[in-house]
Order: structure tokens, then sequence, then C-alpha cells
């Protein structure tokens, strides 16, 4: 039930009975229907399922409600049809907004990376979430589940959707980190993912497995043979990882060379 009205008429007889139908210039898609309960009460129904996100035939549907203009046309019965005496009327229907819609967001999924060590606070990603309905039904808030994986390293600004870092990170202790987000309206919410890759800084040193070596070889060796093995490691990534060693001091004639023979873990033989 939309409205319920009534129409007078003082006349008598067929000059009172009164008709009343709706413009459909102005029933558009046929959204609205009227019914007659007695001679002069009636009542105007919808006709279709009324959504305010969806109505798009309103005559308004951007500020919070859909809204339509019906043309209401009521007549006398005269039994002589150019004598009928006719009255028209407007009637303005405004469909309020409910909170029938969950948040949005953009995508179920969202990747970001952000280097180890970064100082806390330091912007991650800015998640966004829509909300068909309007005003405070639309007003859309941001969280972390506490039941998150790494809730604790992350904090998520309820207004503005930044993820921000709440510790520092260290891609040696992880380098890919899951985080369960959420929007909400109060009422409804969504859900997402935000994959985060802890990218490597080079804040490791290289460190050698055993700091003193002894080797001897007989004198008058040959050019060549292999007086010693050093291995040397580092926990950095990438080219940060890669190491090179040389000799620095001990050797003034410059009798002995490195060569390399792996990759990091490195290995090192002397010469």
């Amino acid at each position: 039930l939309v409205l319920s009205f009534t129409v007078d008429d003082p006349d008598t007889g067929d000059d009172g009975d009164i008709s009343v139908f709706i413009d459909s210039a102005s029933n558009i898609v046929n959204m609205f229907k009227l019914e007659t309960v007695t001679s002069n009460s009636f009542t105007i129904l919808s006709a279709l399922p009324l959504d305010r996100e969806t109505s798009g035939l309103s005559i308004e549907n951007s500020i919070g409600s859909a809204k339509w203009i019906l043309r209401l046309i009521a007549y006398d019965n005269n039994l002589i049809v150019t004598n009928r005496l006719t009255s028209t009327a407007e009637v303005l229907i405004t469909l309020q907004d409910i909170n029938d819609n969950a948040p949005q967001f953009f995508s179920s999924s969202f990747s970001a990376q952000i280097s180890e060590s970064s100082n806390i606070g330091t912007l991650v990603i800015s998640l966004a979430a829509t909300d068909l309905d309007f005003g405070t039904n639309a007003e859309v808030r941001y969280l972390i589940p506490a039941s998150s994986s790494n809730a604790d390293s992350f904090t998520l600004d309820a207004i503005t959707g930044e993820l921000r870092t709440a510790a520092v990170l260290s891609r040696v202790t992880n380098e890919l980190l899951v985080l369960d987000v959420e929007a909400t309206d109060g009422t409804q919410a969504d859900t997402a993912f935000v994959t985060i890759a802890i990218t490597d800084i080079n804040d490791h040193n290289p460190e050698f497995k055993v700091n003193l070596v002894t080797s001897s070889i007989p004198e008058n060796s040959l050019a060549g043979i292999t007086v010693a093995f050093v291995s040397a490691s580092d926990l950095d990534d990438g080219e940060n990882g890669r190491i090179s060693i040389f000799i620095i001091g001990g050797d003034p004639g410059s009798q002995f060379k490195i060569n390399d023979v792996s990759l990091p873990p490195l290995e090192h033989s002397f010469i």
C-alpha cells in the first residue's frame, strides 16, 4: 500500500458517481496500480518490486530516494460523455532508502609490497569499498578482523582505508604476509585479503663459516693447485646476497688468487 485517498462529488446519481485512474504517461512501465475500495475511496499500490538502487525510471534517484509523480484523473459518470466533469491531482511518491546493500571492495584480493625494516606507520596500500545505499546506510568502515593472521603487524584506518605497518617487518622471518580485511556499514560486510610481499634490503653482513682456515703445501708446488676452500653466506636476497671474497692482506707478493666455484652460499678456493 502506497496511499489511501478519497474523492468527493456533491452531485447525485451518475453525476456523483466517481471513477479515478492514473494517467499512463506518469506511470512508466506500470510501477503502480489504483484500486477502488468504496464509491469514493481509493488506494494506490505498488505493482512491481521497488528498489531505490535500481528504480532508474523514477524522476530522481541520486540523493538518497527514488521519486515518482503520479497524475490522477477523476471524473463523474454522467451518461453524456461530453458532459462529464473531471478533476486532476498529483501524488509525489518517495521511496526511502533502507540498508539492503552490503559494501563491496573493488576486488576480492589486493597485492602490495613493502621494504623490510620500514618504519612503523609506513603506508602499505589504500583500500576502498563502495555501498549502493545512501546516507548513514552507505557509511563504510574498514577493519582488520581480530582472527586475521598477521593482524598485529598492521593498522587499518577505519575511515580512509589506509593500511599501514604496526611493526618492523623482516623478510628473513616472512617473505609474504596475507591479511584479511573487512568493509562494513554496521549491518552488512564484505571481506577481502591483502597479499604483502616483503622486499629485501641489504641489512645482513656476509659471514664466513669459519674465521680461520689452515693449510700447508709442499714448496715448489706448481701454480694452480688448490690450497684451501673458504665458504661464506649472506641472509639477504638477490644481489644483496651475492658475495665476493678478496685477499686484503698477508700476500705481499700476490702469490695467491681466489676462484669462485659456486653461487650463494658461496665457496671460494685459494689457488
